[in-house]
């Protein structure tokens, strides 16, 4: 399984998602992540709705993703507080998914935006 220390895929698996984690630049474990997430979206209807609280930045790297499904996020507003007299109000940030190599890019059918996506 996924994320034991002693887990490993079969060389021909292996290879395969090294091949796309060397083209579109991230990591097999990144790979490994979206082709799950693609297949329990579209095979038993998996969903998240990336609220707030699920929602962090990686320090190092100025990443924003989701911690409940990994799904990288670009940030569009920045969370953030407004002081109100003698009160503070959170104001939530806005946020728009990033497009995996999974999902075919805008006007293309599904097998070109695979290829084409970079």
């Amino acid at each position: 399984m996924a994320g034991h220390p002693f887990s490993y895929y079969p060389p021909g698996l292996y290879y395969a998602m090294t091949d796309l984690a060397r083209k579109y630049d991230i990591s097999v474990k990144e790979v490994e992540t979206v082709l799950i997430r693609h297949a329990l979206t579209r095979e038993f209807g998996f969903k998240c709705d990336h609220k707030e609280e699920k929602v962090r930045t990686n320090k190092q790297k100025k990443k924003t993703y989701c911690v409940w499904c990994w799904r990288r996020l670009e940030v569009l507003r920045e969370p953030r507080t407004q002081r109100i007299v003698n009160d503070f109000k959170f104001i939530p940030g806005d946020y728009k998914t990033l497009k995996t190599f999974m999902e075919p890019a805008e006007g293309l059918s599904e097998n070109e935006g695979r290829e084409t996506m970079k």
